[in-house]
Formats: C-alpha cells, structure tokens, sequence
C-alpha cells in the first residue's frame, strides 16, 4: 500500500522541501542519500511539514515516509 492524499515540492530542491498531507497522521520522514545514509529524519503529526535541507551538498536524496504500514519513495534532486 502507499500514502494517498500527499503532495510536495519543490524537485530539485534549493534550500527547503515542502510535504503537504491531505489528513494528520502520524508519520515518519527520512532523507537519505544514495548510499541510504539516514541524512534527515523527522517524526510528525502535521499535515504541512518543512524540511530544511541547506546543510545537505548538492546531489541525489531518497525520500523515505512511511505512515501506519505504508511506504512512499521518491527521488529528490538538492541543488
């Protein structure tokens, strides 16, 4: 199953990524990068949430959330 409801922005990221959740769930948030190191990783019951990623180099994240048993994976260029 996946997460239905989700929407984000913006791909490539310069500074800060935006995840938009149709309903407040808890969920889990991970950045990773291509070695799927754990770079950025946040717990959260917000619908909107932000993810300051400036400190990350540029290059090619994974983004990882998982929400009661579902996965959602998504490529994410940092610029």
């Amino acid at each position: 199953p996946t997460i239905s409801g989700f929407a984000f922005g913006s791909n490539p990221v310069e500074d800060t990524l935006y995840l938009f959740f149709e309903k407040p769930e808890r969920r889990k948030i991970a950045v990773l990068d291509i070695n799927h190191k754990t770079r950025l990783e946040e717990t959260s019951n917000d619908r909107n949430i932000t993810l300051d990623m400036s400190f990350l180099p540029s290059g090619i994240y994974i983004l990882n959330i998982t929400e009661e048993g579902k996965m959602y994976i998504e490529k994410i260029v940092k610029y």
